[in-house]
C-alpha cells in the first residue's frame, strides 16, 4: 500500500534498525523467523564478546 511504501522510504527505518538489511529483508516477503535466523550468527558473536564484561554471568 501507499502507507507502507511511505513508512519504508524514510530514512528513518533504516537509521533505527541500523541497516538498510531488514527493510530489504521485510520487502522480500520473508517471516519473522527467517529475519530473525539471519541474525544467530552475530547474536552468538555478540554474546561472546560480552561474556567478560558481565558482572552476573
Amino acid at each position: 500500500t501507499a502507507q507502507q511504501e511511505s513508512f519504508f522510504n524514510k530514512e528513518a527505518f533504516d537509521k533505527l534498525a541500523g541497516t538498510t538489511k531488514l527493510k530489504e529483508q521485510i520487502e522480500q516477503g520473508l517471516s519473522f523467523a527467517e529475519i530473525k535466523e539471519t541474525w544467530q550468527n552475530d547474536l552468538a558473536a555478540f554474546k561472546k564478546i560480552r561474556e567478560k564484561y558481565l558482572i552476573y554471568p
